[in-house]
């Protein structure tokens, strides 16, 4: 075999492994859409569940859910306070360099609204493993479960929309960098 000759097949083959994605797809699991992408629920919980009995819940599971409600709204009023608070600091930044008192404030302040959404991001969990467990064991509780998470859900939106919005009148204070 002349040594000319494989430079050529080397290209042959990566041109082949190239077109082999263009291959029709449609007889492949792997690439087929998951059930959370199929489902229109605007929580995002898959309701494949609707032929599951509906139990009352029980009181243990209603405390906890209202514990987790209470913990996450508090939370919430936290974050709201604090936001109240920062967005003037961080308005008066507007303009400062990077490294400046304005702009190290505003840090700070961010730094510390991220912190107050703990709360409800463990309250939202703590839901999606009751969620699961009723769904696994009992079906009790389930409608209860996600009306409470889409109220965390709700409130964690909200804050993200908010925290984006600081984010970004901070970031245009600096450099651009955030």
């Amino acid at each position: 075999m002349n040594g000319s000759f494989l430079p050529h097949l080397s290209f042959l083959l990566l041109g082949a492994a190239t077109l082999s994605g263009c291959a029709d797809e449609s007889h492949y699991a792997a690439l087929l859409p998951r059930t959370i992408e199929q489902t229109n629920a605007p929580d995002g919980l898959v309701r494949s569940v609707a032929a599951a009995p509906r139990r009352a819940t029980d009181a243990p599971l209603r405390t906890k859910i209202e514990e987790l409600l209470t913990k996450s709204q508090a939370a919430h009023a936290a974050f709201t306070t604090l936001r109240l608070k920062s967005a003037p600091t961080i308005a008066a930044a507007k303009g400062a360099r990077s490294p400046s008192d304005p702009w190290m404030e505003g840090q700070k302040l961010l730094s510390a609204l991220e912190a107050t959404r703990g709360p409800s991001v463990e309250a939202q969990g703590a839901l999606d493993i009751l969620y699961n467990d009723s769904l696994a064991h009992t079906g009790m509780g389930l409608d209860e479960v996600v009306a409470a998470r889409a109220v965390v859900t709700q409130s964690l939106t909200q804050e993200d929309g908010q925290l984006a919005d600081l984010w970004r009148a901070l970031s245009q204070t600096s450099t651009g960098q955030r």
